[in-house]
C-alpha cells in the first residue's frame, strides 16, 4: 500500500491519505480469504464488502471482478479515497472545516478561500431537493450522441428562463419526488456559448457522471459551493427529521456517502451544520436510541436538507433518525 499526500487546500489545509489497494478476484476467492491476504485477519471482511457497494451477496463473489480494499490505519480510523476524494477523518467537532473539505470537495478543484470568519469549500456532484422540476432540459448532443463529457457540445431549451451567453449552468438528473419538493443530483456544469430562438448552444465544463438528452438544466448560482466555519456550539433538540435517501440510490450506506433528511430552513438547519442519526431499537420491551453516525450539511433548502456522512458505527439506512447536535457558528 502507497502512503500518498492529498492536498484539498490552496493554502489551508493538507491532510495524509492512503491508496486504496484494488484486488482482481480469482477463481475459488472468497471475501474471508481476502480479508486475511489484506488484514491478516479473515473477520474483516465486512469491511471489504461495506465499501463494495455493487457485491449484493457477500457469498457472491466473481473472477476478474475489482474490489476496493480500503486501508486500516493504526488507530482503526478508515481512510477511503475515491474519485469524489472521499474518506474520514477525526472528530469534526476539532475538524469541522477539514471534515467537510474531505468529505466533499473535487480533489481536481478543491478551492478554499477566506470569507470573513467562514471558509468556502468547493463541492462536486450531490444531491438537492427543489420545490419544482426546473422548466429547461437538455434536447440534444454533439453528434447525437448518447453521452456527451467534458468539452462536448449539447443544446438545451429555452422555455421560461432565459439564458445569456457565457453563463454558467447546471445539469440536474432527477431521482425522485417528495412531498414538497423534486429530488435531482448534479451531474455537471456548463457555459452558454451561444443563445438561438428557442434553444442555447452550451459546453460541458465539468461532467461528474454521463451528460445525457432528457437532464435538467437551470442556471448555476451557488450549487458548487459550501460554507463551513472551524466553530461549532452543541446544542440539544427534540425535533428530529428522518433520512429518505442514501446517495447512488443505496439501501444502506457508511462514511463519504450521503443523506438527504427531512429538515431544512424552516426547522433551523443551515449549511455546515452537524447532525447526528440515531435509530430507535427495542430492547426486552424497552426503546432506547442508538447512535449511528454523524453528518455535516452541504445543502439546505425550506424542507429538507443534503449530509455528508463523517462517520458511521452502524449502516445507515432510510428512516434513521436525524438531529442537530452542533450548530456551525459564522
Amino acid at each position: 500500500m502507497k502512503k500518498i499526500l492529498l492536498s484539498l487546500s490552496l493554502a489551508l489545509f493538507a491532510f495524509n491519505g492512503f491508496t486504496q489497494d484494488v484486488h482482481v478476484v480469482k477463481k475459488g476467492d472468497t471475501l474471508w480469504d481476502i480479508s486475511e491476504k489484506y488484514y491478516k485477519d479473515n473477520f474483516k471482511w465486512p469491511l471489504i464488502w461495506k465499501y463494495n457497494v455493487h457485491i449484493n451477496n457477500p457469498d457472491l463473489i466473481y473472477p476478474k471482478e475489482k474490489l476496493n480494499i480500503p486501508v486500516i490505519v493504526n488507530d482503526g480510523e478508515v481512510l477511503k479515497l475515491t474519485d469524489e476524494a472521499t474518506f474520514k477523518i477525526g472528530d469534526s467537532t476539532k475538524k469541522g472545516v477539514e471534515a467537510a473539505a474531505g468529505t466533499v470537495a473535487n480533489k481536481e478543484s478543491a478551492n478554499i478561500a477566506n470569507v470573513g470568519a467562514s471558509k468556502v469549500v468547493k463541492l462536486s456532484d450531490y444531491e438537492l431537493v427543489l420545490k419544482k422540476l426546473p422548466s429547461e432540459k437538455v434536447i440534444a448532443t454533439q453528434e447525437g450522441k448518447y453521452f456527451v463529457s467534458d468539452g462536448d457540445i449539447l443544446r438545451v431549451s429555452i422555455a421560461k428562463e432565459k439564458f445569456a451567453e457565457g453563463q454558467e449552468i447546471t445539469f440536474l438528473r432527477h431521482l425522485e419526488s417528495f412531498e414538497n419538493g423534486e429530488l435531482l443530483k448534479i451531474d455537471g456544469y456548463g457555459i452558454v456559448e451561444k443563445v438561438e430562438k428557442d434553444n442555447a448552444v452550451v459546453r460541458v465544463k465539468k461532467a461528474f457522471d454521463s451528460i445525457s438528452k432528457g437532464l435538467y438544466v437551470k442556471a448555476k448560482k451557488d450549487e458548487d459551493m459550501m460554507k463551513v466555519s472551524d466553530q461549532f456550539v452543541e446544542v440539544r433538540s427534540n425535533r428530529k427529521g428522518k433520512v429518505v435517501y442514501l446517495s447512488q440510490s443505496m439501501t444502506i450506506s457508511g462514511d463519504g456517502y450521503r443523506i438527504v433528511f427531512d429538515k431544512g430552513l424552516k426547522d433551523g438547519i443551515k449549511q455546515g451544520d452537524i447532525v447526528e442519526v440515531v435509530r430507535i431499537k427495542s430492547d426486552g420491551g424497552f426503546y432506547r436510541e442508538v447512535r449511528v453516525g454523524e453528518a455535516q450539511v452541504l445543502y439546505v433548502n425550506e424542507d429538507y436538507a443534503t449530509a455528508a456522512i463523517l462517520s458511521s458505527t452502524l449502516e445507515i439506512t432510510r428512516g434513521d433518525e436525524v438531529k442537530l447536535v452542533k450548530v456551525a457558528v459564522y
